[in-house]
C-alpha cells in the first residue's frame, strides 16, 4: 500500500502477513454486513463509530486465520483517510491475489463495500497491520 499512499504512515505488530484470495474478501465482506445488520450494529458518532467497525473487521480476520492454522496473519489493515472538509474515516485496506483493494467495513456508511486502492480517490494517512492482533 506504500507504493500507493507513499507518505501514510504504517504500522504493525506481527511479523508475518499474506494475502488472501479475493474471492475470500467477497465472502467475507457480505458475511460481515450481515452479522452487524443481524445484531444491530449501527454507526453512532462516538459510539460505535468508523474505526471500531474497522478494527472489529481486522480482528475476526485474524482470529479466523489463527483458528485455521495458517501462520501468517492475513493482510488486512485498518487504514485511516482524508475525507472532505478535512475529516478522517477509517475503512480497511486488504492484500488480495488480485491487487489491493479499500473495504467500507459498515454496511450503512458507504456507496461501495469493496473498491480497488488505484480506483479510490481518498488520500490515505496511515496503515495500521495487526494492531489489534496480539
Amino acid at each position: 500500500m506504500l507504493r500507493v499512499a507513499p507518505l501514510a504512515r504504517l504500522s504493525g505488530s506481527d511479523d508475518s502477513y499474506t494475502r488472501v484470495s479475493h474471492a475470500w474478501l467477497e465472502r467475507y465482506v457480505t458475511w460481515t454486513w450481515a452479522a452487524a445488520k443481524a445484531v444491530g450494529l449501527r454507526y453512532v458518532p462516538e459510539s460505535f463509530d468508523c474505526e471500531n467497525f474497522a478494527t472489529l473487521f481486522c480482528e475476526i480476520a485474524a482470529k479466523k486465520a489463527a483458528g485455521a492454522g495458517t501462520r501468517s496473519a492475513p493482510l488486512v489493515a485498518v487504514v485511516t483517510l482524508a475525507q472532505p472538509g478535512g475529516a478522517r474515516h477509517a475503512m480497511v485496506g486488504v492484500a488480495t491475489d488480485r491487487g489491493l483493494y479499500i473495504v467500507e467495513p459498515q454496511p450503512d456508511a458507504g456507496p461501495f463495500r469493496i473498491k480497488p486502492v488505484a480506483d479510490y480517490q481518498g488520500r490515505i494517512l496511515s496503515v495500521v497491520l495487526g494492531a489489534y492482533n496480539p
